[in-house]
């Protein structure tokens, strides 16, 4: 609590703008080894491409900004209410039915496919639950920053017709989990303020934050394209890349090239 509390405080009050840049080398390896991936994708199934149950949700929901269409309706059991799972997780396999994992994919879905609806009925299920976002542990489920998000999401959706805030818990997934925070207010502001960079910088660094504070700087991308240009042709289907959860390392591909893309 006491990091949520900082963080909401440091970016509410932060205020020099670090704009969004186009990346500026090329990469047609990159191209190719995704044109590669989309081919072999045909015909697998939810359960084959995105192994964890539990985590399904966070998962397919950015496939479905970044990879392509999937469908998410049966995750949405009632209006803004959104599960791990189209089949229960908690509390057998999980101590939530979900986590700001899961939603935060779900608004990267929503700002994709210019879904104000989506992001509508996830806050007013917020607001009338507290922000408690479904049943479990109330250490996972209580996320009020939603409210900050989802308010800034609406109020940007309104001027083309989320200001993210970060905290951290135990686990091996929160950098990339802030990182997705961050990459989405980049997206839908095309800036990150002073104070979100200082919290990406303090971060142990992944190839997602690299990205992410290269698009910030010159957009010289080299670094991340190189290390787009080593996976193998072969669709990777192997779980938990760099040491998040259960991330495909094929949708790791796509998320960086989403990034160097600037979708």
């Amino acid at each position: 609590m006491k990091h949520l509390i900082l963080t909401i405080l440091l970016i509410l009050t932060s205020c020099s703008k670090h704009s969004d840049h186009e990346t500026t080398d090329e990469y047609p390896t990159v191209d190719e080894i995704a044109a590669g991936y989309l081919e072999q994708m045909k015909g697998l199934n939810d359960e084959t491409l995105f192994e964890d149950a539990c985590d399904r949700l966070t998962f397919l929901s950015l496939a479905s900004s970044y990879v392509k269409p999937f469908d998410l309706s049966r995750f949405e059991w009632r209006s803004g209410e959104w599960h791990r799972n189209y089949t229960l997780c908690y509390p057998g396999s999980s101590r939530s039915e979900i986590s700001f994992d899961g939603l935060i994919g779900v608004l990267h879905y929503a700002w994709t496919n210019n879904d104000r609806t989506l992001v509508d009925r996830m806050a007013a299920y917020g607001r009338a639950n507290d922000w408690v976002m479904g049943e479990g542990d109330r250490e996972i489920t209580y996320i009020p920053q939603l409210e900050i998000i989802t308010s800034d999401m609406i109020t940007h959706f309104a001027m083309l017709e989320i200001r993210p805030s970060y905290s951290l818990s135990e686990g091996t997934h929160n950098e990339h989990i802030i990182a997705l925070s961050a990459w989405l207010k980049l997206r839908y502001t095309g800036f990150l303020e002073s104070h979100d960079l200082l919290i990406l910088k303090n971060l142990k660094r992944n190839p997602l934050i690299t990205a992410i504070l290269a698009r910030v700087d010159d957009g010289n991308q080299a670094e991340t394209i190189a290390y787009l240009e080593k996976f193998p042709r072969d669709l990777p289907l192997e779980t938990g890349w760099e040491s998040w959860g259960g991330c495909p390392q094929y949708l790791y591909f796509f998320l960086l090239k989403g990034v160097i893309d600037g979708k």
